[in-house]
């Protein structure tokens, strides 16, 4: 039996302890900076809508 796997990698340079796309809910000097350039959101939905079960 075989399964198709994908896989998806993504890398935020500068992003903090924090979801990408989310709130800075602590100062950025304890948890790091929200990266605004990605929205996991979005990514994960993507990916699910395009991976019908």
């Amino acid at each position: 039996m075989h399964h198709l796997v994908e896989l998806c990698v993504y890398t935020i340079a500068s992003g903090g302890h924090t979801w990408a796309g989310g709130l800075q809910y602590l100062p950025e000097r304890i948890i790091g900076r929200t990266s605004r350039d990605f929205d996991a959101c979005d990514a994960i939905w993507c990916f699910f809508r395009a991976h019908h079960r």
